[in-house]
C-alpha cells in the first residue's frame, strides 16, 4: 500500500511538472496577411510570418490550411487551393506537401538543414470558392491565422484589397479573437474606399486566432459556384447492434419504451412547454418588475453622483444602438458649452467647437468631439458623410456607451447582443419545425430587456423622466416658464424621440433662442425645425456609418466567431 501511494504521488508530480517544462518558448512576433479579392472571385493571399523559434534547432515551419468550408445551408464545400510561392528570409525555400482530403499541409524547410531564432516566412497562395453570397451583400468570412498554433502570436495585421473603389458606407467589418467559438472583439479595423485593414489589439495566445467578416455590395465580384465536398466513403458503420448491445428481449423492449417516452417528452417540451415558459418570462420581464412609474424630474445618477448623460439614459432604456444617442449627445454638449450649432442655410448645419477642456467628459463624449472636429474648430454636418475617421468611430462610440453602463452594474454580465442572437436562432428553429407557438413566443422574447436589480431601480427613474417629458397634463408644467428647464432636458427628450412633445409644452412660454444655437428665426421654436432636420441628417449619417451592426449583414454578425469561416488551420515548427 505504501509503495502504491509513493507511485501515485510520483505520477501526480510528474503530470503536474512536465507540462510546465514542456511549454514552448517559441512565438510569432508578427503575422501579416495580405488578401486581394479578384474580379472573378479568386482570393490571392500572401502570409508573412515572423517566426521566433526558441525551442532549439529545427528544420523550418509547417502550415496547414483547411480546404473545406461550411456553407449557409450547413453543407460542406470544397475550396480550390493553388500554392504559388514559399520563401524564408526573402529566398525561395524547399518544401513538401502532405495534403489530405480536408486540408493543405505544407512542410517548409529541409531535413538536412537546421535553424534557430527569428526567420521570416512568406507563403503565397490562391483559393477559390471561399466567398459567401447573400441576398443583399457578398462576404469574405475567413479565419486569418488559424486557431491551432501551439505558441502565441504577438500581433496580426490583415489588409483586404478590393478590385474597385467603393463607397465606404457600402462595406462592413466584424473581427473576432480568441479560442474557437469566441465572440470577443479584441481587434481594430479601418475601412477605406478600396478595402480595409484589421489589426489585433493584444497577443493571441496558443490556440487563439483572428477571424474577419468583410461584407461588400453584390455584383462587384463574380459568383463562383461552390463544389460540394464528397463524403468520406471510408467511414465505419457505427450503427448499434441490438443483439450484441442488449442481449435480452425484455431489455430491448424497456429501451424502446424509454426512448419513446424521451421522444414524446422532447416533442411536448418543444411544441408546448417551451413557448409557455418563454411567454411567461417575457410577461414577468415586461410587466411584473416595474408595476408603477412615478414621475421623475431628473435622470438617474451614477454611483459617483453625476447624472446619466442622454446617451447613457437611452442605452439603459432600449439596450441597443440608436443614432439618436449621437444627436442627443451633440445637443447636450452644446448646452454644456462644448460646442455650438449653427444653421447657415436651410438644413445646412455647422458645429463649432468651443475652447473648453474636454478631459472632464466621459470617454464616449471625448471620442465624439475628437472624431467630429479632428484638428479643426468647425465642421459641416453634411461633410461628415465623407469623414472616414468619424464614420469608423461611431461603432466604437456606441461600444463605449455600453461599457459605461456595464461599469455601472445596471446590465448583467451576459451581453444583451449574445442573448438576442440566441433568440433569433430559436426563432429560426421554430420556423424550421413549424412550431407556431414557439415562433410567436420567440418574437416576444426579442423585446425582452435585461437588468440587474440595481439596474431596475435606475430604469424606474428613466421611465419616470420619460413620463414627465411626454406628459400633456398641465399640473406637471410647474416649471414650464423656465428657459433652463427646457434646454437642460431637450437632449433627453431627443434620445426618447419625444422632443416635439417637449417643445409643445413650452408653446406659450415665450422662450428665447439658446445661446448655443442659431438659426433663421430668433426664437427657441426655430428649434422645432432644427430638431427635425438635424436629427434626420445625423440619423442618416449614423445609420450609414454603423452599417456593421445591421441585422441585414447576417453572415458577418449574427453567427460570427473566432475560428469561423473559411481558412484557419494553424502550424508550428519541426
Amino acid at each position: 500500500m505504501k509503495q502504491f501511494a509513493i507511485v501515485l504521488l510520483f505520477l501526480i508530480f510528474f503530470t503536474a511538472v512536465i507540462p510546465i517544462h514542456a511549454q514552448s518558448l517559441s512565438y510569432i512576433s508578427q503575422f501579416t496577411s495580405d488578401i486581394t479579392i479578384e474580379k472573378d472571385g479568386t482570393i490571392q493571399i500572401i502570409e508573412t510570418i515572423a517566426d521566433n523559434f526558441e525551442d532549439g534547432p529545427g528544420h523550418g515551419l509547417w502550415r496547414h490550411i483547411p480546404l473545406i468550408r461550411k456553407g449557409q445551408d450547413n453543407k460542406k464545400y470544397k475550396m480550390g487551393f493553388t500554392l504559388q510561392k514559399i520563401q524564408r528570409d526573402g529566398i525561395d525555400e524547399p518544401y513538401t506537401r502532405e495534403d489530405t482530403s480536408q486540408e493543405a499541409v505544407i512542410r517548409v524547410g529541409s531535413s538536412t538543414k537546421t535553424y534557430q531564432g527569428l526567420h521570416i516566412y512568406t507563403i503565397a497562395y490562391k483559393v477559390t470558392g471561399t466567398l459567401g453570397y447573400y441576398e443583399n451583400h457578398d462576404e469574405l468570412y475567413r479565419n486569418i491565422t488559424g486557431n491551432e498554433w501551439p505558441f502565441p502570436i504577438n500581433a496580426v495585421t490583415t489588409t483586404i484589397h478590393m478590385p474597385d473603389v467603393l463607397p465606404i458606407s457600402s462595406m462592413a467589418i466584424s473581427c473576432y479573437t480568441g479560442l474557437n467559438g469566441s465572440k470577443a472583439h479584441d481587434c481594430s479595423y479601418k475601412i477605406a474606399s478600396n478595402g480595409a485593414t484589421i489589426t489585433t489589439n493584444s497577443i493571441l495566445h496558443a490556440k487563439e486566432g483572428l477571424t474577419v467578416a468583410f461584407s461588400f455590395p453584390k455584383n462587384i465580384i463574380a459568383t463562383q459556384i461552390p463544389t460540394l465536398a464528397q463524403q468520406d466513403q471510408s467511414k465505419k458503420d457505427n450503427s448499434i447492434k441490438w443483439e450484441t448491445a442488449t442481449p435480452g428481449g425484455k431489455v430491448r423492449a424497456a429501451l424502446f419504451i424509454l426512448l419513446g417516452i424521451g421522444v414524446v417528452g422532447c416533442v411536448l417540451y418543444w411544441y408546448l412547454l417551451l413557448p409557455i415558459l418563454i411567454a411567461r418570462k417575457y410577461y414577468k420581464s415586461a410587466f411584473s418588475k416595474i408595476n408603477t412609474v412615478p414621475i421623475s424630474f431628473d435622470p438617474p445618477k451614477t454611483k459617483t453622483g453625476r447624472f446619466y448623460t442622454p446617451a447613457e439614459t437611452g442605452m439603459l432604456l432600449i439596450q441597443y444602438d440608436s443614432p439618436r444617442f449621437i444627436v442627443a449627445t451633440i445637443i447636450d454638449l452644446s448646452f454644456r458649452g462644448f460646442m455650438k450649432i449653427n444653421e447657415r442655410s436651410k438644413d445646412n448645419f455647422y458645429l463649432i467647437k468651443e475652447e473648453k477642456d474636454i478631459n472632464c467628459l466621459e470617454t464616449f463624449e471625448k471620442m465624439l468631439i475628437t472624431n467630429l472636429f479632428g484638428a479643426s474648430n468647425e465642421v459641416e454636418v453634411n461633410a461628415l458623410n465623407d469623414n472616414e475617421s468619424f464614420q469608423s468611430a461611431i461603432k466604437d462610440i456606441y461600444q463605449a456607451i455600453y461599457s459605461e453602463m456595464k461599469k455601472e452594474e445596471v446590465l448583467p454580465e451576459a451581453t444583451i447582443y449574445v442573448a438576442k442572437q440566441k433568440k433569433i436562432a430559436l426563432m429560426i428553429g421554430a420556423i424550421l419545425s413549424c412550431n407556431t407557438l414557439l415562433f410567436f413566443a420567440s418574437i416576444l422574447s426579442l423585446f425582452q430587456t435585461y437588468y440587474t436589480p440595481y439596474g431596475l431601480s435606475q430604469l424606474l427613474i428613466v421611465k419616470g423622466l420619460k413620463r414627465f417629458l411626454s406628459s400633456q397634463e398641465r399640473q406637471l408644467n410647474f416649471e414650464a416658464d423656465k428657459q433652463f428647464l427646457f434646454e437642460r432636458l431637450l437632449s433627453y427628450a431627443t434620445v426618447f424621440g419625444i422632443e416635439k412633445i417637449w417643445m409643445e409644452r413650452f408653446a406659450d412660454a415665450n422662450l428665447t433662442s439658446p445661446v448655443w444655437y442659431s438659426g433663421y428665426e430668433n426664437t427657441a421654436f426655430a428649434m422645432n425645425s432644427f430638431s427635425r432636420s438635424f436629427t434626420t441628417s445625423i440619423t442618416h449619417l449614423s445609420t450609414a456609418s454603423t452599417i456593421v451592426t445591421s441585422s441585414s449583414m447576417s453572415g458577418s454578425h449574427s453567427s460570427g466567431s473566432s475560428g469561423g469561416g473559411s481558412g484557419g488551420g494553424g502550424g508550428g515548427n519541426w
